[in-house]
């Protein structure tokens, strides 16, 4: 029995960083036609057989397109899959180690993609929005320059910036002392407070905001709505494919989450981006 619908929305990665940490394996499979992964918690090999024209749209999840958009082998073989670029810009060097490529290169990667897709095949992500406190005990955050980003988006074209708070899961919590940081998970009050300055900014630029799976920020301010970031319906409409036989019913990934149904193919594994807040990345524990 087919496990998987014969019309899909396939995903790389929530798991992994696949375009910047797995790109010759991202390569490689899509080359083969065949995904191979395993289940996060059982651990069962699953495989995903496809052929191109089964595929809606490539999910590409990451921090850093860089190797990919030079590799003109990387895009003949993506393209036929409709790429849809999941792009995470933010700038906080203190908590995110290793990702080596500046500011500025990250918003001209997202220059690239504009000018060769558009805008309804990238989707911009400022997340999470995180505190912390360092040795000395003075508090810090990662939005200091979330202005200048978003400036540069809305010159780019984006209209959409999906974003969440982060959420401290245990294992984030357990890699404090080593680490020499503390984060702190501001109460809602100020959640909605930061938010509503964000959301009056990039108002003024005709970008939106969504929050992803932080029900709760929804409609605190007119600009602030619910994200997915797999959005089926919208890119039904965006990418000029074949939606026939897409579900595009909701098939949320975690609580709150709005997401269309999708294949993730990626692997928990280490990530050479080393984000002291991930879920994902087991080098850090």
């Amino acid at each position: 029995m087919d496990l998987f619908p014969r019309r899909i929305i396939i995903s790389a990665s929530r798991r992994q960083d696949m375009p910047a940490c797995a790109l010759d394996r991202l390569l490689e499979q899509v080359r083969d036609r065949e995904f191979v992964w395993r289940q996060p918690f059982s651990g069962k090999e699953m495989r995903l057989a496809f052929q191109p024209e089964e595929v809606f749209c490539l999910a590409l999840w990451s921090k850093d397109f860089g190797g990919l958009l030079a590799s003109d082998e990387a895009r003949e073989l993506l393209d036929p899959l409709n790429p849809y670029y999941i792009f995470t810009v933010n700038d906080c060097a203190a908590l995110e180690r290793g990702l080596r490529t500046p500011l500025e290169e990250r918003l001209d990667q997202a220059a690239a993609i504009m000018k060769r897709y558009g805008e309804p095949r990238m989707m911009w992500r400022f997340d999470p929005i995180v505190h912390w406190r360092d040795a000395a005990g003075e508090e810090h955050h990662n939005f200091k320059s979330f202005e200048r980003i978003a400036t540069a988006m809305a010159e780019l074209g984006v209209t959409r910036c999906t974003f969440s708070f982060a959420q401290l899961y245990g294992k984030v919590l357990k890699r404090q002392k080593r680490l020499d940081l503390q984060f702190v998970d501001p109460p809602l009050s100020r959640k909605l407070e930061i938010l509503a300055g964000l959301a009056t900014f990039t108002e003024r630029l005709g970008i939106r905001m969504l929050a992803c799976c932080q029900p709760e920020l929804v409609d605190a301010h007119p600009n602030v709505g619910a994200g997915s970031c797999i959005d089926g319906p919208y890119l039904a409409e965006a990418i000029d494919a074949d939606a026939t036989g897409l579900d595009l019913s909701p098939h949320p990934s975690r609580e709150g989450c709005g997401c269309t149904r999708s294949i993730d193919v990626g692997r928990y594994e280490p990530c050479a981006h080393r984000c002291a807040y991930c879920y994902a990345n087991p080098s850090l524990d």
